[in-house]
């Protein structure tokens, strides 16, 4: 009898520790790569070159839903915690905001239409 529940046991742990190294990480790298996406689009937008755009802030953030920080009318969004970052770059015509989320979501929110995210102190 001892050797199917320690089997069980076993299996459980390695579940657990398989979820838990598959989680995406709120890590410098992440934020940096999430700023340089943010560059290229804003170069995009904006006629500019990437790094003729001035960082005004690059943070994590915990959205506080699906929608980024950033609903579309008629959308429907998951309705759970999503980590994830804020960043937002000055153009000429000005900032332009930017919505991630650690799992790979990604989007610029036009002016007027961002949510706040959750109050926090946007360390890593």
């Amino acid at each position: 009898m001892a050797a199917p529940k320690l089997t069980i046991i076993a299996l459980c742990l390695l579940v657990t520790l398989a979820l838990a190294n598959s989680q995406p990480s709120m890590n410098p790298s992440s934020l940096n790569d999430t700023v340089r996406k943010a560059r290229i689009d804003a170069a995009q937008r904006t006629k500019l070159a990437p790094e003729a755009l001035e960082l005004v802030s690059a943070e994590a953030v915990t959205w506080r839903d699906g929608s980024l920080g950033c609903p579309q009318p008629g959308g429907h969004y998951t309705q759970a915690l999503v980590p994830g970052w804020r960043v937002r770059l000055r153009g000429p015509a000005g900032v332009l905001d930017y919505h991630a989320s650690v799992g790979g979501g990604f989007r610029w929110c036009p002016a007027g239409q961002a949510v706040e995210p959750l109050p926090g102190d946007g360390r890593i």
